[in-house]
């Protein structure tokens, strides 16, 4: 009961956020340390009243330091590691005083302790430690190493890889398990199925024969499995590429070649996840529109370095239909409609309706789940 009063946040730096400035350059670091300290002992005092008192055991109360301990450190590691972001935006060397401290911190409660890996907090205090700290103190450091690791798609094996040098023994194996889950579960919600996980779970299943994580696992490394070998697939002939999509500027344009029937535009991009999902409801919207003898057209809003994804959605979603990437000058053209502003935001999904002359009947028709569930089109 106790135990349940402490502070127990899902994101440490809000709790953070109430102690601290965040934005207060000259907040000390002396100042923060006394703080956390502070609030450390005060958890800590009623459970050592329990257990003077034999109320609770030894080993109860040791968990409970581990736990407070981990937290606390997190804590700290996250306000130090806060105050080097601004030297790494700025390519500047970070302050050796920071570097020092955090040393301090990982020295006192190092994350290979096994008996940290009971806290709640472990994870992301283990996962600062391999992805952060012990990539700023490496020598050379370069922030753009990551962003290259990312594009050529061996990020998550250099990580892994840097846990296997820093941890052992059940921190390590939790450590893959929990990056693991965690990231495909992130890349799931996101929509981002990278198939370097395929590889590194399969790994991990050979190092860890009988570990106890990877039924949690499977649900999403099944579907990254399920997303590539949909992709690996040749475009179903419904899936049309308008031609010289790259250099339609307006959306006068881009309906000219499909007047003669009326279209249903659907504007999206693959980051966006209400958008997809909407696409539940395409096979319905299909029969829908056939029915009323309407055309479909898919016009995506993504950047121009996101074609490949753009393509591999259009697959993976079986958007049947006509497709255009728009380019800088039709996206500043759907903002002038959207909002009489070249500036201005578009909020997606969004879906237009225009008649067999390219006039809009709707400039903010219903969406697939609103039509599915009986409103009408216009």
């Amino acid at each position: 009961m106790l135990y349940t009063t402490l502070p127990d946040p899902k994101f440490v730096e809000l709790e953070l956020r109430k102690i601290v400035n965040l934005r207060d350059d000259t907040i000390s670091l002396i100042f923060v340390h006394k703080k956390i300290n502070e609030l450390k002992q005060s958890d800590m005092f009623k459970f050592q009243e329990l257990l003077d008192s034999r109320e609770i055991s030894k080993s109860f109360f040791n968990l409970v330091q581990k736990d407070r301990d981990c937290y606390y450190a997190l804590m700290e590691a996250r306000f130090l590691l806060i105050r080097t972001y601004p030297s790494l935006r700025a390519e500047t060397k970070i302050e050796d005083e920071l570097l020092e401290n955090l040393k301090k911190i990982y020295d006192q409660y190092p994350p290979n302790d096994e008996r940290f890996i009971f806290s709640s907090f472990w994870s992301e205090y283990a996962n600062l430690y391999i992805t952060e700290y012990k990539q700023f103190i490496q020598e050379g450091f370069d922030l753009q190493k990551n962003r290259e690791l990312r594009d050529n798609g061996t990020f998550h094996t250099y990580i892994i890889n840097e846990a296997k040098t820093h941890l052992t023994g059940k921190a390590l194996e939790f450590f893959q398990a929990r990056y693991i889950h965690f990231e495909c579960f992130q890349g799931s919600y996101k929509g981002s199925f990278e198939k370097e996980f395929i590889s590194l779970v399969e790994q991990f299943e050979k190092k860890h024969k009988k570990n106890e994580y990877s039924k949690f696992i499977k649900p999403y490394i099944d579907k990254i499995i399920g997303y590539h070998q949909i992709i690996d697939q040749p475009f179903d002939p419904g899936m049309v590429f308008m031609d010289n999509y790259g250099t339609i500027n307006t959306l006068k344009e881009a309906i000219k070649p499909l007047l003669g029937k009326k279209i249903y535009i659907d504007v999206w991009a693959t980051w966006c996840g209400p958008c997809k999902v909407e696409f539940v409801h395409n096979e319905a919207l299909k029969k829908m529109l056939a029915e009323n003898d309407i055309q479909m057209l898919y016009i995506s809003i993504d950047r121009d370095d996101f074609d490949e994804t753009w393509k591999n959605e259009i697959k993976y979603h079986h958007l049947i239909g006509t497709h255009i990437h728009a380019n800088a000058e039709l996206v500043k053209d759907l903002r002038i409609l959207y909002t009489n502003n070249p500036e201005g935001g578009i909020y997606i999904p969004w879906y237009i309706l225009v008649d067999e002359q390219g006039n809009i009947m709707e400039k903010h028709a219903k969406r697939p789940s609103q039509l599915i569930a009986g409103e009408k089109l216009w």
